[in-house]
C-alpha cells in the first residue's frame, strides 16, 4: 500500500507536466521515456529494497542507494552542456523553433529551473 501511494502523485503529475511542456511533435516519445524510466525505476527500486531486507539489511538501506543514486545523477546534470539540452519544435504552421531551456524561460521572467522545458531528464 504505501509503495503505491507514494508512487501515484509522481505517475499522475508526472504524466500531467509532460503533457503540458513537451513539444507537440514529441509529446508521445517524452510520454513513453516517462513510462519506461517509471517502470525500471520501481522495478529496480523494488529489487534493491527486496534483495536488502531479505538478507538482512536495515530498510534504510533502499532509501540510502535510492538517495545517492538521484544526487549522484544531479551533480551529473550540472555538467551537460546547455546544447544538449536544447528541443527543436515544430510549430502548428510548420514552422521549426529551437526550444532552448534558458531562453524560453527568461523570456517569461520566471526560474530558469522552475520552467526548464526539459526538465525530463531529471
Amino acid at each position: 500500500f504505501l509503495m503505491g501511494a507514494t508512487q501515484a502523485l509522481q505517475g499522475v503529475w508526472g504524466t500531467v507536466w509532460t503533457a503540458g511542456m513537451a513539444p507537440a511533435d514529441q509529446k508521445a516519445m517524452w510520454m513513453g521515456l516517462g513510462a519506461v524510466s517509471a517502470g525500471l525505476g520501481t522495478g529496480i527500486g523494488t529489487s534493491v529494497a527486496g534483495y536488502g531486507t531479505a538478507n538482512g539489511l536495515p530498510y534504510w538501506v533502499a532509501f540510502s542507494v535510492s538517495g545517492v543514486v538521484l544526487c549522484l545523477l544531479w551533480v551529473l546534470l550540472l555538467f551537460f552542456p546547455a546544447r544538449w539540452l536544447t528541443v527543436q519544435s515544430e510549430d502548428d504552421d510548420g514552422a521549426t523553433e529551437l526550444i532552448h531551456a534558458e531562453e524560453s524561460s527568461q523570456a517569461d521572467g520566471q526560474d530558469t529551473t522552475l520552467c526548464n522545458r526539459v526538465y525530463l531528464w531529471t
